[in-house]
């Protein structure tokens, strides 16, 4: 029973920096209205021919401040595309085929982003800098980021200032007993905590049968 009531204090006391953050967090930028000034897709590209898109990555400016300005990472379900090279592209046929490959991929893409959902939010100011007449940082910068599930029980964001968030690559080795890694996915994270965009193992297993 000690033991028992030793390890809840532990968890308590790891998680409470976290709860105790949730109870004071500004709400995540409202961004209806704002103008998208930049979208670009979160991918990786497995082989020359194979990518694979995770989620987005979204830049707003505020339309009554062009100085304020917020960026949104959002996540989707995985999907790997196999793109298609016409051997000679002057082909009719060929190029009739590419065309309706990249009109099919360009619909899927177009799905799974309408169902996208953001996972963290980068909330800054621009001003001029009076010497060189460029723009730079004005105040703080701002993240809201949602872990990994499980870190915290009811999905709440966690709130940082003034932290970078990294991003890194994650690798898979689909050589069916012999190494041959690729890349499966990104990781973002802010302090301590993380979130991670991957293609499932079963999926790549899938994609490289044989470890070709």
């Amino acid at each position: 029973m000690r033991r028992m009531l030793g390890f809840v204090i532990f968890i308590v006391l790891c998680l409470y920096p976290y709860l105790a953050r949730g109870d004071t967090n500004p709400p995540v930028p409202d961004i209806r209205g704002w103008t998208v000034v930049n979208i670009s897709r979160i991918e990786v590209r497995v082989s020359d021919d194979i990518v694979a898109y995770l989620g987005l990555d979204v830049a707003y400016v505020n339309p009554a401040d062009p100085r304020e300005s917020v960026r949104v990472i959002r996540r989707h379900i995985p999907i790997i595309l196999n793109k298609h090279r016409p051997q000679d592209e002057h082909l009719f046929s060929e190029a009739m085929i590419a065309s309706y490959s990249q009109k099919e991929e360009n619909d899927r893409l177009m799905e799974v982003s309408k169902k996208s959902d953001p996972i963290a939010y980068v909330q800054w100011r621009t001003k001029k800098n009076p010497r060189t007449g460029k723009d730079m940082q004005d105040g703080d910068v701002d993240i809201w980021f949602m872990p990994a599930e499980g870190i915290l029980p009811d999905g709440s964001w966690l709130f940082f200032k003034n932290e970078k968030m990294k991003v890194g690559f994650l690798t898979e080795n689909v050589g069916n007993g012999k190494l041959h890694n690729v890349f499966s996915g990104m990781e973002y994270q802010v302090g301590d905590v993380y979130h991670i965009l991957r293609v499932s193992r079963g999926d790549f297993m899938q994609l490289f049968k044989g470890g070709k």
